[in-house]
């Protein structure tokens, strides 16, 4: 099983959110992995950054790269989220990227974002905020 985290989703994991806990696991104990865009990683630096501080937000970059595979964008991923964003309008730039992600590796992505339950080529699970 592959799972790709959105921004939200991650920060979720960071706040504790229980629901979000299993997956977590199932990536720690090897059932599954785990993946994150490098576009949402950055997206998730600033938003810490912004709240929390620099400090707090380095040390979270790093501990993410230990528990998810950080994924950068080649040509076909940048091409294929350029499309996403196109089709829906509603997404972030980020979001079209994490959905495209979770669509080439045949994963599932982990979202706090209605905009991408509309993408029907991906599997989602949603956690409503």
């Amino acid at each position: 099983m592959n799972y790709v985290v959105d921004t939200g989703a991650l920060s979720l994991y960071y706040a504790g959110d229980e629901r979000v806990k299993p997956f977590f696991a199932q990536i720690a104990d090897g059932r599954a992995h785990g993946y994150i865009a490098s576009t949402n990683l950055a997206e998730h630096y600033y938003k810490v950054c912004q709240k929390q501080g620099r400090e707090t937000a380095t040390v979270r970059f790093h501990q993410t790269q230990t528990i998810l595979e950080l994924v950068l964008p080649d040509a076909d991923l940048a091409k294929a989220a350029g499309l996403t964003k196109c089709r829906y309008n509603g997404l972030s730039l980020a979001d079209a990227f994490a959905a495209v992600l979770a669509e080439r590796l045949r994963g599932t992505l982990l979202t706090t974002d209605e905009a991408l339950l509309e993408v029907k080529a991906i599997h989602t699970k949603h956690f409503k905020i």
